[in-house]
């Protein structure tokens, strides 16, 4: 896993950071809200947290590109 936090920003009680990862080639930038953290470590995880979601995402993503020429269109079936 690697990650690169770019920014950081503060309104009010939530922190943002913009955070980049890096799946193999493939390069995800992401805006992460972290709602009232008690350390840098509650964001840390958080950060963590979000790299697994978006490489579900990604994955997800890959694998609906090969079902979707799969689905027969136009065709009359019984049930």
């Amino acid at each position: 896993m690697h990650y690169k936090i770019i920014s950081t920003s503060q309104n009010e009680e939530t922190i943002t950071t913009k955070v980049e990862y890096h799946f193999g080639e493939t390069i995800v930038e992401v805006d992460i809200p972290h709602f009232m953290p008690e350390s840098v470590a509650v964001i840390t995880l958080g950060i963590e947290n979000r790299y697994q979601s978006e490489l579900r995402k990604l994955e997800a993503t890959a694998l609906n590109s090969t079902l979707i020429g799969a689905i027969e269109v136009g065709i009359v079936k019984s049930i």
